[in-house]
């Protein structure tokens, strides 16, 4: 399996929208599921997890609907941080 944190740093470069989906879909859910985090919080775990949160800010920069400002760009930094700890 690979590093999801790893994952989530690295398609911050990407430009193919589908790929993107498909490993959040097929790599990082999945990887989300088999950590302790996630059998105690659920759906909130997911939802907040650092991998998840960098690879929907790419999917939302990718069509064109947020920009990092405020909370978001702090939630970003954060996410980022906590990605770059664990890769």
């Amino acid at each position: 399996m690979q590093n999801i944190y790893k994952l989530a740093l690295q398609v911050q470069d990407a430009s193919n929208i589908n790929g993107v989906i498909r490993s959040l879909q097929l790599e990082v859910i999945p990887a989300v599921h088999e950590e302790t985090g996630y059998r105690e919080q659920g759906t909130s775990y997911v939802q907040n997890h650092p991998a998840v949160v960098l690879f929907i800010y790419k999917l939302a920069d990718m069509a064109g609907i947020i920009t990092l400002s405020g909370d978001s760009e702090n939630s970003y930094f954060t996410a980022s941080a906590a990605c770059e700890a664990k890769a």
